[in-house]
């Protein structure tokens, strides 16, 4: 799936303020390993599908809130998590830049973000090697 890699466009406006990988929890002191990164935005914000694909999974889950798993192309899936609304329904196709929800803080207890994540393969993927520069 390297020929997506740097092209993806960004699925909402913002800030990346969470990085994917290790990283040293402000509060507690310990490491944890990120699979996705969060993007800070404005609550109600759009969040676009970052490529064509079908909706897998669309609903509440643990730790996620309102989440939307879009599966693409070649074992490529997006996970989009914290919505405050929910646009799309499992087994729905998407078009890349279409419109899959809203930004919220549903499972989130840091305000309004888009938790964003790219697996390949079952693996995840730091998603800004996937997304555009901008």
């Amino acid at each position: 799936q390297a020929e997506g890699r740097g092209r993806l466009p960004w699925p909402t406006s913002g800030e990346v303020v969470t990085r994917f990988g290790v990283q040293r929890h402000p509060q507690f002191d310990t490491v944890v390993f990120r699979r996705g990164i969060e993007i800070q935005a404005r609550p109600g914000e759009e969040i676009r599908s970052v490529d064509d694909g079908v909706v897998k999974f669309a609903d509440w889950y643990k730790g996620y809130g309102k989440l939307v798993i879009v599966e693409h192309r070649s074992g490529f899936y997006s996970l989009y998590g914290h919505l405050s609304r929910l646009d799309m329904n499992k087994d729905d196709r998407v078009q890349r830049g279409q419109v899959i929800g809203l930004v919220g803080d549903t499972g989130s207890s840091r305000g309004a973000k888009l938790y964003f994540e790219i697996r390949a393969n079952g693996e995840a993927q730091d998603p800004l090697l996937w997304l555009a520069k901008r």
